[in-house]
């Protein structure tokens, strides 16, 4: 089915407490259109699946109400089939194809990870969740250990109120009553920790490789830097103007995640960020997984106005 004649700027100006919007050729909504409605008018919850969008359309207006939900699954513009989208009160999940762990999550051979950005509204209490990618577990009447990877631009390791999983896992054998976990605080009231570092994953698989000499413009973004192993993924913390980089990579040798470094000096300098990888986990052994089955696990963000980068792919140990 595909929308034709008149084309509004916006679609869905009011929606019902649930849409449903499967298999159509959306593709005459471009730029400067609007899918559904944010606020008062446009409560409830709201599928896109397996449709084609037009290049550049607004899938949701600002979303004021904590009622309303904007899932995208297998939806876009191109010929790609990977693309999952969420939009809430408390943040945005989108797919990142560039800031991707090495060996982590792929579609038809496409690395990508969850770029979620929280927004104001987000906190402890009322966080951003993700999508729920499950993990087929084989292991009974053992510990089974649910990790989680992510990295961040920011020089410090998040805490566990900041970011963190939930999730459940058969931990009946009699049944499937579930089992929930999570690796958060126990309540508002006590103290987080920070989360575990990681130093073996390699992020930016999509990234340009860094260029010695080379002019970079002016703008905020990332690069892999091939100076370590595994590799770090950096970012332009500052620069004045346009900058170029200096001759060679030995600036980078050896620096940990979150720390900066000088490249170049005078008009050219650029300061560039290591981004700081860590690790979500949790052990399931009380009870221990009793039957073999699913285990669903979801990332909960709740730092304000914040960017994470997380695989998708749990891993089980």
């Amino acid at each position: 089915m595909a929308s034709s004649g008149i084309v509004p700027t916006l679609l869905f100006g009011t929606t019902p407490a649930m849409l449903l919007l499967k298999e159509i050729d959306l593709s005459a909504f471009g730029s400067g259109k609007t899918l559904i409605a944010g606020g008062a008018l446009g409560e409830g919850y709201t599928l896109i699946q397996d449709c084609k969008l037009g290049a550049s359309v607004t899938i949701v207006g600002t979303i004021t109400v904590a009622n309303q939900v904007v899932d995208v699954i297998r939806s876009d513009s191109s010929g790609t089939n990977y693309n999952m989208q969420r939009y809430s009160l408390y943040g945005q999940q989108i797919t990142e194809t560039t800031i991707v762990r090495t060996g982590g999550s792929q579609v038809t051979g496409t690395g990508l990870s969850w770029n979620i950005a929280t927004t104001a509204n987000s906190s402890w209490m009322f966080p951003f969740n993700s999508f729920a990618p499950g993990i087929q577990n084989t292991k009974t009447a053992s510990n089974v250990t649910l990790t989680v990877y992510g990295i961040w631009k920011t020089a410090a390791l998040p805490n566990n109120d900041q970011i963190w999983i939930d999730g459940d896992y058969l931990g009946s054998a009699s049944s499937p009553l579930g089992t929930t976990f999570n690796n958060t605080k126990g309540n508002d009231l006590t103290s987080s920790s920070p989360l575990t570092a990681d130093g073996t994953s390699a992020w930016g698989a999509g990234a340009a490789a860094y260029q010695t000499t080379h002019a970079y413009g002016a703008f905020t973004g990332v690069i892999l830097a091939g100076n370590a192993s595994p590799q770090q993924l950096w970012f332009m913390f500052s620069h004045a103007g346009s900058g170029t980089s200096g001759s060679s990579t030995t600036i980078f040798n050896g620096q940990a995640d979150g720390a900066q470094v000088t490249d170049n000096a005078g008009a050219n300098q650029i300061v560039w960020q290591a981004m700081t990888r860590f690790s979500m986990a949790f052990t399931m052994s009380s009870p221990q997984p009793a039957q073999k089955g699913q285990i669903n696990v979801r990332v909960k963000a709740a730092l304000a106005s914040t960017t994470f980068y997380v695989d998708p792919q749990p891993v089980l140990s």
